[in-house]
């Protein structure tokens, strides 16, 4: 049985055992992976989730490794300890997109329906910042995800001073 077999046949419920308390590392075979940040933004926010959850590791690697690996060489446990750091890296993507992109959508919005563009996924993402930044979709999924993460913070800080500044227009025109 080969690493990702193995690793493929782990119950769910050892699996999240071992997500907690084991051992991470971004070395594989005494290759550095790249980080997330570096990597394609599609390929971080629609593939790696997709071939993370089908079991598709030596995809996954593939890209993180940049074909630099020998699948046959790889140990299972050493493949895991790099899938735990994939895992929680993913995570920490997620968890300041929250701190640094979310933000209460607009009342109004909500009521005509804002979330339905939810269904689109990533495109909602994509076409913006390339209608915004004068690519093309396709330009902007290959773009490097921590490239667009700061375009979408600029977005996000600029509508923020609008909001505000239109707030504050507000409040002088009342105290007229």
């Amino acid at each position: 049985m080969n690493w990702e077999t193995e690793i493929q046949s782990i119950a769910i419920e050892d699996f999240n055992l071992l997500k907690k308390v084991g051992k991470r590392s971004n070395t594989l075979n005494l290759i550095q992976a790249t980080e997330l940040y570096y990597l394609p933004y599609f390929f971080v926010k629609s593939e790696l989730p997709e071939l993370l959850n089908g079991g598709n590791y030596k995809a996954v690697f593939s890209v993180m490794f940049g074909n630099k690996l020998n699948f046959n060489e790889i140990k299972t446990n050493d493949a895991f300890e790099t899938l735990l750091w994939i895992f929680d890296s993913y995570n920490d993507i997620l968890k300041v997109e929250k701190q640094y992109l979310s933000s209460f959508p607009d009342p109004d919005l909500m009521a005509a329906g804002i979330n339905r563009l939810n269904e689109v996924g990533e495109l909602n993402v994509t076409d913006s910042v390339a209608q915004r930044f004068g690519y093309k979709i396709e330009e902007v999924e290959k773009l490097k995800y921590h490239k667009v993460f700061d375009l979408q913070r600029k977005m996000k800080l600029e509508a923020d001073i609008q909001r505000d500044l239109q707030k504050i227009r507000e409040n002088k025109q009342n105290r007229k």
